[in-house]
């Protein structure tokens, strides 16, 4: 019961977009990314601080920077995936976890730095479908390849089951009756039965 309640818990939606949340901060901060703002004149030092903190979550300038935010983001993009492994709750949660933080950084910036949200706007969100790009592709495809790789180790099971079962299937020489096993006598008509496989069985038996 408690490990139900447990497993119900971690795969919660919740528990996944606050641990997602959780861990781009970490890892922003212990990568130090940061990105360079000229904020208008006439903003808050408050508001600074918050849409920086923002913009250090979501982007980049150089290259380099590039590969951290989203080596990140796909890190990220990973907890759902592995936590309910179904394309479509994956894809929901990744969405909700990254238009979290662009929604309050471009709503924030448009707002209180509008100069330059204006001049920058379109570079700034081509960065952000880049990210979203790859957290889409990511959330859909990996589960998609995973159920499909679990699906032929499920039919190969299957077959070798079946395989098992057909060779273990017998019919008796005199009465005719099928068995679903390699029993020693038939019940019907209560001959012993001679079968290939258990005097086999038998053999090595004697060897040893």
């Amino acid at each position: 019961m408690e490990n139900h309640t447990f497993k119900k818990i971690i795969k919660s939606k919740i528990f996944i977009f606050s641990l997602q949340i959780g861990l781009v901060n970490l890892f922003t901060i212990l990568l130090n990314n940061r990105f360079p703002i000229s904020f208008d004149g006439d903003i808050l030092e408050e508001r600074i601080k918050i849409i920086q903190y923002l913009a250090n979550l979501i982007l980049y300038t150089e290259l380099e920077e590039g590969f951290i935010v989203i080596g990140t983001w796909i890190m990220i993009t990973l907890i759902p995936i592995l936590l309910v492994f179904d394309y479509q709750k994956a894809t929901s949660a990744n969405i909700k976890a990254f238009f979290f933080p662009n929604f309050f950084f471009y709503i924030f910036l448009g707002r209180y730095s509008f100069d330059y949200f204006d001049i920058y706007f379109w570079n700034l969100f081509s960065k952000t479908i880049i990210i979203f790009t790859v957290i889409l592709i990511l959330s859909i495809l990996i589960p998609l390849i995973g159920k499909k790789i679990k699906l032929t180790k499920g039919e190969t099971g299957m077959k070798i089951i079946e395989e098992v079962y057909e060779k273990n299937k017998s019919k008796c020489p005199y009465c005719g009756t099928d068995f679903d096993s390699i029993p020693l006598y038939c019940y019907n008509c209560s001959k012993k039965l001679k079968n290939d496989n258990l005097e086999n069985i038998e053999t090595e038996f004697d060897k040893k």
